[in-house]
């Protein structure tokens, strides 16, 4: 509970708001039971433009208790984090524990039974691809951190607590890290924790859709051009990378040779300076062996076919291949002579 020394209407506040927060958690823990088919997150829908949630599938369930998350939050933030830690009764094997950082509530939900479930698992199953889908067929349970209360609370205020509390609490048995209000997803490597507790905790989570593989000539002009201006350009892409904010996400196209088989795949980028991109694969490839979706991996300026990133009104830039292979898709296949 709160200490006396919070002014009135502090207490007033807050205890309005961890009365919504029970109200939003006891429909969490009503609708979390093993066999039924719940909202992919088994969280009540809610609206957002920034992230509400990370979740992580587990191979095991994970073990907290008061103390330990009290002992957490004070290692992560302060002793008074630790102290406002209020625990509502668990329900169908879900445990919560509700904590206040400033004026914002935050829960940290555990639960020892699959996230997605019923016609939930199938949708998830039929939209990833991958390592993925076989993480969350395999995945036995999960934890994640929320935010309950205000939910349109600023994402510089939420983004730092979400990514810190993840990153302390992940460990080997973690499979998949998930934002259910972004539809975005990574697979943790060595790297996850690091990257959560730094600035741009969001960063970490990639798009993990079906990727469509397209034939090319790698003699074909057009991409070849394609594929030069994208390199003329690459100090605009550096550019923009230094002025990125954490909802953008940045990616370079290379090349995957192995004998006689070529890839052409994206990578989506972690760190980027004038000389290379560092990042992650985007996707697996279909004939190529060596790599997989999530391999770290450094490419230098020279090896770059292209490069792509969404501005601050949503508009895709780069993309030189991409332009050219769109434009061959809407004109159709070439006429025989």
């Amino acid at each position: 509970m709160r200490s006396s020394r919070y002014q009135g209407d502090r207490i007033l506040y807050l205890q309005r708001g961890i009365l919504v927060a029970l109200t939003l958690l006891l429909s969490v823990l009503a609708s979390s039971s093993h066999g039924q088919s719940t909202s992919p997150t088994g969280h009540p829908a809610r609206e957002t433009s920034g992230p509400v949630s990370l979740v992580w599938l587990q191979s095991q369930p994970a073990k907290l208790d008061s103390a330990g998350v009290a002992e957490l939050l004070k290692r992560i933030f302060d002793e008074e984090t630790a102290r406002s830690i209020v625990i509502p009764p668990a329900k169908n094997g879900v445990h919560a524990f509700l904590f206040t950082r400033g004026e914002i509530i935050f829960g940290i939900i555990v639960s020892d039974q699959p996230y997605f479930v019923g016609a939930d698992r199938e949708k998830a199953i039929e939209t990833f691809r991958g390592p993925v889908r076989k993480l969350i067929e395999a995945h036995q349970s999960w934890v994640s951190i929320d935010v309950f209360e205000p939910e349109d609370a600023p994402k510089e205020l939420v983004d730092p607590v979400l990514g810190k509390v993840a990153a302390a609490l992940l460990d080997e048995r973690a499979l998949l890290l998930y934002a259910p209000h972004r539809d975005l997803a990574t697979i943790p490597d060595k790297t996850t924790r690091a990257r959560l507790a730094g600035l741009r905790p969001m960063e970490v989570l990639a798009p993990n859709r079906p990727v469509p593989v397209v034939k090319i000539d790698i003699n074909d002009p057009e991409i070849k051009a394609a594929q030069d201006e994208s390199r003329k350009q690459w100090p605009d892409f550096v550019s923009a990378w230094e002025k990125r904010d954490d909802s953008q996400r940045f990616f370079v196209k290379t090349a995957f040779v192995e004998g006689d088989q070529t890839e052409h795949m994206w990578i989506l980028v972690h760190a980027l300076t004038r000389e290379k991109a560092e990042g992650t694969l985007d996707n697996d490839p279909e004939s190529v062996q060596g790599v997989r979706a999530g391999d770290q991996l450094s490419v230098p300026v020279s090896a770059v076919e292209d490069w792509l990133y969404r501005d601050a009104e949503g508009k895709t830039v780069g993309g030189f291949t991409t332009k050219v292979l769109e434009k061959r898709d809407k004109q159709g296949p070439p006429k025989p002579p």
